[in-house]
């Protein structure tokens, strides 16, 4: 059934990139007719950024569907784990908040897109071997997402999730989410990288499957 379900692959990849990418621009629409809006606070919350690098990799990886590329799966483990962090933890910490967000853009944000990086992910494994660097490489992203947001949010006294608020939860009350998140991003990025590894394994005898990259 999957590899019957190859083909689809690229078109697939296409559609749901530029879903994304409308539901992104339709919310940024929305949200700059507020009298308080400010492009670098919508842009500062991991969903927009996750959710916008993941379309852009789908789309890039559409049009480079027969490339066996290192860098490209590298790309792509990135884009599956921050969508991995952005549908699990809006579920856990964020989806009964009050949100000023598109009801359908919601969803294709924080329930669709994520579900669908990480099926993709499955579907169509790397090409290529990833090893512990690679891991590093994609938790630097959003490691390096929180100490921006804490930075400027020391600045401008505005952040985007409240377990990221110093104002509101102290410093050391956003150490303990920002190190429970840590840790679990580490561990989610190992399963990614071991699920894409064994994958590839498997996959790597069949008929065809270089047709799909």
């Amino acid at each position: 059934m999957i590899h019957s379900a190859r083909p689809l692959v690229a078109p697939l990849r296409l559609a749901f990139g530029i879903l994304v990418l409308m539901a992104v621009g339709i919310q940024l629409g929305a949200a700059s007719q507020k009298p308080n809006f400010h492009a670098a606070n919508f842009f500062g919350f991991f969903t927009i950024l996750s959710n916008t690098f993941a379309a852009l990799i789908f789309l890039y990886s559409a049009a480079r569907s027969r490339d066996r590329l290192h860098g490209l799966d590298v790309l792509r483990g990135g884009a599956t784990l921050a969508m991995a962090l952005v549908g699990i933890i809006f579920s856990i910490l964020l989806a009964k908040l009050d949100s000023d967000v598109i009801p359908w853009v919601n969803i294709v944000l924080h329930y669709v897109m994520p579900v669908i990086v990480v099926v993709d992910w499955l579907v169509v494994p790397p090409s290529t071997r990833l090893g512990f660097r690679d891991v590093g490489f994609w938790v630097a992203f959003p490691a390096a997402y929180v100490v921006y947001t804490l930075v400027r949010g020391s600045i401008v006294h505005w952040y985007p999730y409240p377990f990221l608020n110093v104002d509101v939860i102290g410093y050391s009350g956003v150490a303990a989410y920002v190190a429970g998140i840590l840790v679990f991003t580490v561990i989610v990025a190992t399963i990614v990288r071991a699920i894409g590894n064994a994958r590839r394994t498997s996959m790597s005898g069949e008929i065809g499957y270089d047709l799909a990259r």
